[in-house]
């Protein structure tokens, strides 16, 4: 069996693909691409272990990394404000559906017009 290794990357290069990725997380939330950005946040989980791997702090204490962080920390709020902005739209989706169904009537399946 072929074992495969693991790229070995630098504090900083770790970070740049984790403020990238929280970057495109941002994005894809924004698009209603729930699956996309369910894959980007696993992608972001697997970088952050790396980065909490190294153990190396030099880069994010230094004055490019700050920035880069506040950058990933902003972006952070606004994921998490888009989540909840999701999340109550979908609830409020499901609770119509719910109420409609108690009238003997099932939205699921059916257009806006009425038609099948």
């Amino acid at each position: 069996m072929i074992q495969r290794q693991m790229p070995v990357y630098s504090e900083k290069e770790l970070w740049q693909k984790f403020s990238l990725l929280t970057d495109e997380m941002n994005k894809f939330l924004g698009q209603n691409n729930i699956e996309q950005f369910l894959e980007l946040s696993k992608q972001r989980e697997q970088i952050e272990k790396m980065i909490t791997s190294q153990n190396e702090t030099a880069y994010i204490k230094s004055e490019e990394g700050q920035t880069l962080l506040r950058r990933v920390i902003f972006l952070n709020k606004a994921i998490h404000i888009a989540g909840e902005r999701w999340l109550n739209g979908a609830r409020n989706t499901h609770n119509a559906s719910v109420s409609y169904e108690s009238l003997g009537q099932s939205l699921s399946g059916t257009r806006v017009d009425g038609r099948l």
